[in-house]
Parts: structure tokens; sequence; C-alpha cells
């Protein structure tokens, strides 16, 4: 509801309103002086008991902060999910202490704040529940590290109790830098996105926070980050040290460095491009940016925007080349040239030929503009809540509405628990279709797929025998049992069955005001059957369409759908005719309209195909109040097309729960269908379904299971075997091993050790967390106890440790030692781990098996390397073993299945060389 209004209305009118709102859960004020009010407040207090969402654009109360504080205060303890002020509120240390009364619930805080509010940050000890917190300062802020050291502290002591933030930005702050890098450092919270951005006088300067840039290394997990510095003046120091940092973020798909890239080279740039295979999204400056930078940033595979910012020099002709070498799948790009230099500024024929042909290789779209170097663009970061001020200059309004806008961003949001989507369908025995595909799709995006069913039918490939349909009363059932317990993101429906059935998803949605729902009006079968009934279909025109966010219709399906309406069909010959009938679809209700055109295959230049060689393209149709956008597939010849509609609806579901922008939802999920199709295989004699797994990977093995895998397939059992039953070690167990050769074997395993620290050393430079880091030296410190340990035990041999510093190594010992090291300096730290694994490993099973062996089988003599085995069956030693296992199995779980071939290859190798060192021994 928005009720433009003066506050003298509202006011009158609130009392009214809000006896009705029992289920309000979220609520917009354009001024916040109604809160002032004490009747409202008590008001809303007793009459909304689920209010969750709070969010001001400003007030022009004087004493905001008392009134604000006394309304939060009294709502139920730890039941407000988020709270937000977009201008000034005049936000203090009432409203902070009050927020805390909500720590344990508020996950998301966006706070714009005036001097004074930041000095009362510091209050928020309490809020530690926090995922998203964006901070933005309405003046320029003082150094709060500088002058203000008690309140920095403060405010750095919340922040690393904040252990579950994922989303953090600062905006016109000028302490952001200092205040984030102890939690940077840490590691605690592990973020997904950073934003450190402001104002001309506010940024923060480049060359004064190596630190800071030094620090985000410890975030591997950020997918976006936003740096705005002034880089005056900076030297190239300053610049590759914040290369370095970010060159190692590889998950970055958003990089943002307005203003701070200034001066970036060609090289650097191209550096960057080559290092971060992921971007989607990339804002860049330079000097003297020219065309050199263009091929890496083509090759640039998920790419979807970028922007060259600053004295650039590309030519017509190095445009044309880069547009050239884009792939077919960055469908859509956004290419933007803002350049500083008027001299360097590509006449207006070669703009619109570069346009033009980026328009015809991928869709996509190219801006060039003029700008003086250092100008300051406005950029408003669109949110779940965010509105465009300017619009409403003059709007006071009132807004009652759910929080969760599918259009508020087009990246991810940044909650971490799975989405919910709620399937109402038809069941298809055959697997292809109905839930089951919808279940596939689902799994297959990570999301958490629940199911109402409406029917079961009996099919296959070929067609469909029969259906069953479920009570429309029990299908309510279920509706209502996965919303009151699990909840719901999206809704997906699919076969409705009955006109009954129609009318209680109608209701549902509602009722529960599940405003994201993807609804594909299965009317058809594939095979022909007629999958619901004509007075269905008048139920679903008259009760669904007003309330549904997307319809999925084909082309039969729409002009179903007009006929059933009272309208003429649309004939459809061209990609002219599916905007026209999508169009005349969404004027019927649905807020957005997907018109599939699989039915249409066209010709190259967008007409309908006459003959199957003529079949170049498909294209689907989005049409909403925003959109108006075709997209545009290869035509493929499959019969593998059964359960097509469902996957595609489903697919566009989870995108839209995940938080893309509609548009970018449609086209990920045509592509995750037009790979489904391409990867298929036949199964049935009629029509088969879609491979909906093309892009996910398995592991042989479960979490914490990598190990065991190891040593339990055929390719290592073998040379493991080997090393951990060598003729040395029964020997040394049954105490007959000659003590000359046990004296060389100690004199080559000392030397051993020392080169064994040294890859554990090395292991911790290639480490990138603080733990990993920490779980390196603690091993290297084991060793330094191991080594004395067997300082003590040569002794008792007559040994020294200046005896065996005396000694050179054995070629044994060389070749595994400068082996285990080659794999450190060319390979990654878990490669190094697990090349170390079979020594550090492989000893404490050892000496566990010969001790065991002790016992059952005592010795007539003592034995006299008991000692040897009671070192390696130690709890420090035993302890050193699990932190290591317990290391490589947390990293091994991430790899992909042929990396994982790779690792049990060096295992194998290592393993070999433990068996090598045994037999030098042996044979001294």
């Amino acid at each position: 509801l928005l009720e433009p209004s003066t506050s003298d209305v509202l006011i009158t009118a609130l009392p009214t309103w809000t006896p009705r709102l029992e289920h309000l859960r979220a609520l917009e004020f354009w001024d916040g002086k109604l809160l002032a009010d004490e009747t409202i407040r008590n008001l809303l207090h007793v009459h909304c008991p689920n209010l969750a969402h709070l969010q001001l654009f400003l007030s022009t109360d004087p004493e905001s902060d008392h009134h604000l504080a006394l309304f939060i205060n009294g709502l139920q303890h730890n039941k407000l999910l988020t709270f937000e002020n977009n201008s000034t509120c005049n936000i203090g240390q009432e409203t902070c202490m009050a927020l805390n009364n909500h720590g344990r619930s508020l996950f998301e805080l966006k706070l714009g704040l005036e001097e004074q509010g930041m000095l009362t940050l510091g209050l928020l000890k309490d809020m530690t529940a926090l995922k998203t917190l964006h901070i933005t300062g309405f003046k320029q802020s003082a150094d709060l590290k500088a002058t203000q050291n008690d309140v920095f502290r403060d405010i750095v002591e919340w922040l690393r109790g904040c252990t579950m933030l994922a989303d953090v930005s600062f905006d016109n702050i000028l302490s952001a830098p200092d205040l984030m890098i102890p939690i940077l450092e840490e590691g605690s919270a592990r973020l997904r996105h950073l934003s450190v951005t402001g104002k001309e006088g506010s940024l923060y300067v480049l060359k004064d926070h190596h630190h800071f840039h030094r620090a985000l290394k410890h975030q591997l997990n950020l997918e976006s980050l936003v740096l705005r510095a002034d880089p005056d003046p900076v030297s190239r120091d300053d610049i590759e040290i914040l290369m370095a940092t970010i060159t190692s973020l590889k998950q970055l798909k958003r990089l943002d460095l307005f203003r701070t890239s200034d001066y970036f080279s060609n090289d650097q740039i191209i550096h960057l491009a080559q290092s971060l295979p992921m971007l989607e999204t990339l804002y860049i400056g330079g000097y003297g940016i020219s065309d050199a930078v263009l091929p890496s940033v083509a090759h640039l595979a998920h790419l979807r925007s970028v922007t060259f910012a600053g004295i650039t020099a590309f030519t017509t002709d190095g445009l044309l080349d880069f547009v050239n070498e884009l792939p077919d799948r960055q469908s859509g790009l956004v290419i933007a040239v803002e350049m500083a230099d008027p001299d360097s500024m590509i006449p207006e024929e070669g703009q619109k030929l570069i346009a033009d042909s980026l328009a015809t290789k991928v869709g996509g779209r190219l801006g060039m503009s003029q700008h003086s170097n250092h100008q300051i663009f406005d950029r408003y970061t669109c949110g779940h809540t965010s509105k465009v001020l300017w619009r409403h200059h003059d709007v006071r309004a009132l807004q009652f509405e759910a929080l969760q806008s599918p259009n508020a961003c087009s990246r991810p949001p940044n909650s971490s628990i799975m989405k919910r989507i709620l399937v109402i369908a038809g069941s298809d025995s055959s697997g292809g279709a109905g839930l089951e595909a919808d279940q596939k799709a689902i799994a297959a995006h990570s999301c958490y797929a629940m199911t109402a069913t409406t029917a079961l039918t009996a099919q296959n490939t070929q067609g469909v025998s029969g259906i069953h349909e479920t009570p429309p009363d029990f299908v309510r059932k279920q509706i209502d049992a996965c919303v009151a317990d699990i909840g719901v993101d999206v809704v997906k429906t699919g076969m409705l069955a009955s006109a009954e059935t129609v009318n209680v998803v109608a209701e549902s949605l509602q009722k529960y005001e599940l405003g994201i729902s993807v609804v594909d009006p299965v009317m058809v079968a594939t095979s022909g059957a007629q999958l619901l009934p004509e007075k269905a279909v008048k139920v679903l025109c008259d009760k669904l369409l007003p309330v549904t966010f997307l319809l999925t219709p084909n082309i039969p399906e729409a002009n179903l759908i007009l006929q059933e309406a009272g309208e003429a069909p649309v004939e459809v010959n061209d990609k002219e005719g599916l905007k026209r009938l999508a169009a005349a679809v969404q004027r019927l209700g649905p807020k957005h309209v997907l018109l599939k055109g699989g039915h249409l295959p066209l010709t190259a230049d967008g007409r309908l195909a006459k003959s199957a060689g003529d079949k170049k393209t498909v294209a689907n149709v989005l049409i909403g109040p925003d959109f108006d956008e075709v997209f545009e597939l290869p035509y493929q010849e499959s019969r593998n097309t059964h359960g097509t509609g469902c996957t595609l609806a489903s697919a566009i579901a989870c995108r839209l729960a995940e938080g893309y922008r509609i548009d970018r939802a449609v086209r990920m999920a045509c592509r995750y269908v037009e790979a489904g199709i391409k990867t298929s295989v036949d199964l049935g004699r009629g029509s088969g379904p879609l491979n909906h797994f093309h892009s996910t990977q398995s592991l042989p093995f479960p979490p914490h299971g990598f190990i065991q895998y190891l040593l339990e397939r055929e390719d290592v059992q073998p040379a493991w075997h080997d090393y951990t039953h060598h003729e040395f070690v029964q020997r040394m167990g049954d105490g007959t091993l000659p003590p000359e050769t046990f004296k060389y074997y100690m004199i080559q395993d000392y030397l051993y050790l020392v080169q064994f620290a040294r890859a554990n050393a090395l292991a911790g430079y290639k480490a990138k967390t603080l733990d990993d880091i920490a779980g390196a030296a603690q091993i290297v410190t084991h060793i330094r106890h191991e080594i004395n340990l067997h300082i003590s035990e040569c002794e008792e041999f007559g040994l020294s440790q200046a005896d065996m510093e005396q000694h050179e190594e054995s070629q044994a010992c060389t070749a595994y030692t400068r082996y285990v090291l080659d794999i450190g300096q060319s390979e990654d730290w878990l490669a190094l781990q697990v090349a170390l694994l079979p020594c550090l490993l492989g000893y404490g099973m050892i000496a566990q098996r010969l001790h065991e062996m002790q016992v059952t089988n005592p010795p007539e003599k003592p034995n006299r390397y008991l000692s040897w085995i009671n070192n390696y069956i130690a709890e420090d030693y035993t302890e050193a073993v699990k932190k290591g296992r317990d290391l490589i199995e947390k990293h091994a779980v991430k790899q992909s299945p042929s990396r994982v071939e790779e690792l049990v290859a060096i295992f194998i190798h290592a393993t070999k060389m433990e068996t090598g060192f045994w037999n030098m021994a042996a044979s001294a």
C-alpha cells in the first residue's frame, strides 16, 4: 500500500488503519516525525505484533532520536530483522541503545548518520547477528582513529563481535579502512561484499592505507569489492600493493575501482583481467588505457558489464577486434567508455560501427561519453528496500509492503540461508517433467525444494496414460504446512489440474503475501494430452494472473489464455509477433510475461522458419513494467525436450530467490536449459528429459572423508602397504634391526626433518588464511620438538647433533625432500600438504601398529627401538596428525574431481619416496 498524503492526514488515518494491520511485517515512513505521536506508537505496538522491518527516509522531528528509540523499545525484543534510514534522522545514543534490544534478531542494518551519530556506534555492542551493515555519513566525517580514539576502539570491538557479517559498506566515512583492518585480518567474518566509498574530500588516501589493502587478502570469499580512494599522490609501490591483494581475490565477481585506479597502467589492467576469471562487472580507470588491454578483458567468460574511465586511447579498429573476440556466451554485455581526453574520442561513425557490431555479436550495448578525469558520478546501490530519492522530492508517503523486491538488485543478496522454493505441480512418473524435473533443477541450483502435489500422472517419454488429481483441500494443507514451518522465498507452479486447485493457489499467494511467483501455465503436455480443463483456464485468468509475478506460457498457451479472456489470438510470424503476443497476455494481469518461443524456430533474421534448414534461433520474450527484452538462443535439433518448461520456470525461480534481477534471472535460466538440452542423453523411445546436472560436480568422498578415500583406493594401497609394512619397519617392531642400520637411518632422518621443517614453513607462506598459517607454524614447532627427541635418542646410540650434521644427505633423502619442496614451489598449499601427508600420517600408523605388536606378542627381551615407537604414538604427535588431517580435509572438499586425481598422484609418488627412504636405510 502506497498512500501519498500529508503527515496530518496520517495522524488521523493511522488509528483507523492499525487495528486491521495485524499481519503487517514492514513499515516505511517518508517522515519519521509520525513516531513523535505517542498514540500512533502505542497503536502500532498493540496491533502490529509481527512488525519486523522498519525504514525511515528522513525525520523532521527535532527529538527523533528519543521518539524513534521509544518506538523501537516498545516492539517485542529480538523481533526486528531489518532497520534502515536513508537521510537525516538525527540517530544517536538513544536509538543505538534501543536497537541493542534486537541484537540477536537484526540481520540487516543500514544507517545514515551525522557526525554525532557516528560517535555512538560503539553502543551497538550487543548487535552481533548482523549479516548486512551499511553506514553512510551525510557530512564529511572526522578521522575517528586520530581524534576520537576511545570511540574508534569501541566501534572496532563491536565489529569484531559481528562474526556473521557478509556485506559491509561504508560511504563517506573517513575512518572506514582503519575500522575494517582487524575484522579483515582476524577472518572471523567471511565477507562476500565490501564497499568503501565517499565523496571528494572524504575519500581515504590510497598511499596511506597499505595495511588496509594487505588485510583484504584475508577475505578470500569476497565476490564484490568497491574501493574509492584518492590516488593523489601515488607511487608505483602503492599501486603494486593494492594489485597484489586484488589479484589474490579469485572469487571476485564485481570490482569497482572508481578514482582508485586513475593511475593504473595497461599492464596492471591486463594483470587484473587475467587474475580474476569470475569477474562479471568491472569498473576500471587508468592513465593511457589503450587497445592492448582489450584481449584480456574479452576472455573474461562471465563478464556482463565493463567501464573504462580515465585517459583512454582506444581506436575503432581495436574495439571492433575486441567485440569480435567476445565469446557468444557473453550475451547482453554492456561496454562503457568514459574518456577524459576529448582528443581521443572516437568519431560518431566509429562509435556506431562498434555499437552495431556489439549488438549483432552478443546483443550488447555500447556507451561513450566525455568527462573530466575526476568527475564524481553519483551511484545508487540498489538493495531490498532502496528507493531512488530524487523521484519523490514532493511525496510524503507511508508504505506498507513486503521488503523482498525481485527487482531490487542485479547481484545476489548476502544471506547464506538456503533459498526455499515451493513447487505446486503434478508428478511425472517417468521423472522427466513436473515435480521431478522441478526438484532436479532446484537441487542443481543449490536451493531447497518443497512440493505441493496437485496430481499424479502415469506417463513416460511417449505420453500421458492417466491422471489422478489431488483433492484441492489437501493441496491447500500441503501449502500451509510448508509456509508455516520452513517458509517460502519463491513459489513456482506447474500443472494445477483443476479450477478448484487454481483457486487454492491464488488464495494462498494472497493469504501469505507470497509476492514472487513463477507460474508455468501447464495446459497441454508435449505429447498433446490435455492437462488443464477449460474451466480451470478461466479461473487462472480471473484469479491467478492478477497475483502472478512472472507468467511463462508457450505460444499455444498464450493464445489459449487470450481466447479464454475474450481477446483475439495473435498470429506470430516473427520476433515482433512474439512481442505483441507477450504484451497482450501481460495486459491481463501478470506483472511480467516470459513468452517461450520454442514452438516457433526462427531464421537468422528473426522470421518464421519455413524449412528445417532455416531453423537458426529460438526467441523468448520478456515483457514487464521495466523490461521489453528478447533472449535469443541457437536452435537445437533434439528430441530430448521433455520437461523443458518446468525446468526453465524452476531455474528462474531459483535465480529470483537468490536476488537476481528478473532479466538476469531469465537469461541465466535460458542458458541453463540450453545446456541441459545440449548435454542430454537418450532415455526412452519418445521425447526424453534434459540433463539437469550438467554443471554440477560430485566428489568421490563425503566431507571429512578424503584421507579414508585416499587410503582405500586400489592404486594407492600397494604403495601404502609397501611403505607401512616395509622389512625395515617390521624388524624395528620385533627388535631384530641391526643398530648400525638404525643409526644410519637416524642420521638421514635428522637431515630429512630439517628439510621437512622447511617444507612446512613454505606451507605457511603458501597458506591464504590466518588459521592455516598458524597451523603450519604449529607443525614446524612440533618438528623442532621431534628433532630434540631425535637428538636425545641418537645420543643413546653414540651420535651427537654435530656428528649428524657432518654427514651428507643420501640420494634417497635428497630426492624425497627436493620432490616435496618442488611441489611446494610449483603447486598450491594443498598439494604441498598432500606431499607431506605420507610422512605425517604414515609414521603415526606404523608406530601404532608396532606398539600393538609389543602388547599382543611381547618380545623375549626389551626392544631397543621402543622409544622410537613411543615417540610417534605420544599425545603430542597424534594431536599434530589430527590437526594435519583436519586441515587437509577442510580444503579437499573444495576441489574438483580432476584436481583430486592430481592430488592422488602426488600422494602416491611421495609414498613411494618414503619406501625409497626405508630401502636406503636397509641397504646401508
